[in-house]
């Protein structure tokens, strides 16, 4: 029996384990084996663990990003830093693509910083023309002239065929019953063109929160998920072409730095309390039904101004990610454990820290990008910040031995 048919008798799983017995940067080359392997290798499971990274960028430094890992290797406290030569912010992240946005040239870009691939188009039209108008207006756009944006990746497709992704953007505005109405619009690089999918019904005016961190995408619902300042969700069905509001729990203690996330496919609501971190999880969907999960003793003391100095910044059902900052002073990373609810600083996050500050989670994949520039004319700057980003993740990804 030839190794080809020996192969082929092998089941994925154990394949899978075989091959993760080799360091990343070599097993990488089995995908070119054959398209088995490539897929096997690309999907997000393989390499979520070890090299899970965190984007990390504040308001008071819009141009300096690291990278933070998760699972660091040992003697690494410190994430790599850079600066980009123009403002940019992550949007979202999702099965290793990451959406970018550079809101002075009204341009996004979807980005797999592991192959280099990238795709940049711009805002949709009747976002820009709304965001134009004069600001004191009742029908004026109030998004800060930039869109809340997601990411959605098809998760059985994106390893085989390039370009198997979704962008939404949601534009919101005042009626003249100062209600507020969302609009979106999807973008698809099949056609190289953003549809609009709906106006939203009028609902109680309260603004999305600017610095909570990407969307959350429940692949179960095929929705994705914006947190309002009032402490319910924005759901956009991308699907059935609709909106609804989650409403929020009843008990809810909001804090002043919520972050919503996903742990075992039920979405999570962490609210960071005086005394403890309370995380709620939405264990019936449909029917908007919150329950406590856990609620965990903070390490972070009240400071003498108007915002705590603990963030949550990620929960999965084995730990809850935290960061300690003060003004003018570092912010380091702690992580509780569940299993043994033990705090430990896992690093530091250097500079002076501010209110606002917004963490995104990344893991590297194969997902494929094709290249492409739409009708738009690219600053030098753009370009050479989408690859700084790139080399970014590139010296994190060499720590791990890729």
């Amino acid at each position: 029996m030839d190794s080809t048919a020996y192969m082929d008798k092998l089941t994925d799983d154990l394949l899978v384990a075989i091959i993760s017995y080799l360091p990343f940067k070599y097993a990488a080359r089995c995908k070119y084996v054959d398209k088995r392997f490539e897929a096997l290798i690309s999907h997000h499971p393989f390499c979520a663990k070890p090299i899970t990274l965190l984007f990390h960028f504040s308001s008071q430094s819009p141009k300096i990003f690291y990278n933070i890992p998760l699972n660091p290797p040992p003697m690494i406290t410190l994430g790599p830093e850079v600066t980009l030569p123009l403002i940019a912010s992550i949007s979202d992240s999702c099965l290793g693509l990451i959406l970018l946005q550079f809101p002075h040239h009204k341009l996004l870009c979807v980005s797999n910083p592991l192959t280099k691939a990238y795709h940049i188009f711009p805002y949709p039209t009747d976002f820009v023309a709304h965001a134009e108008l004069e600001t004191d207006t009742v029908t004026g756009w109030s998004s800060c002239g930039h869109p809340h944006a997601g990411l959605i990746v098809n998760s059985t497709t994106t390893f085989k065929c390039p370009n198997q992704y979704k962008v939404v953007a949601i534009g919101e505005r005042i009626n003249e019953f100062w209600q507020v109405q969302y609009e979106f619009h999807i973008f698809s690089p099949s056609t190289n063109s953003w549809k609009k999918l709906c106006t939203s019904s009028p609902y109680r005016n309260s603004k999305l929160l600017d610095g909570q961190g990407p969307p959350i995408y429940l692949e179960g619902s095929g929705c994705l998920h914006w947190l309002r300042a009032y402490g319910d969700i924005v759901a956009v069905d991308t699907h059935k072409e609709s909106c609804r509001i989650i409403s929020k729990p009843r008990d809810l203690e909001f804090g002043s730095t919520p972050k919503l996330g996903v742990s075992q496919g039920r979405m999570v609501l962490i609210s960071a309390l005086k005394q403890d971190i309370v995380i709620r999880d939405l264990y019936d969907y449909e029917n908007n039904r919150w329950r406590v999960r856990t609620r965990i003793p903070t390490i972070a003391t009240p400071m003498n101004n108007d915002y705590w100095n603990g963030i949550p910044v990620s929960f999965d059902h084995e730990r809850l990610l935290f960061q300690i900052r003060a003004c003018r002073e570092d912010g380091e990373i702690h992580a509780y454990d569940m299993s043994t609810n033990v705090w430990t600083k896992m690093g530091l996050v250097d500079r002076k820290m501010d209110c606002i500050q917004v963490f995104v989670p990344y893991v590297p994949t194969f997902a494929k990008v094709s290249t492409i520039v739409g009708n738009v004319k690219l600053p030098d700057k753009i370009i050479e910040s989408i690859s700084e980003l790139n080399n970014l993740v590139s010296v994190s990804l060499g720590a791990y031995g890729w």
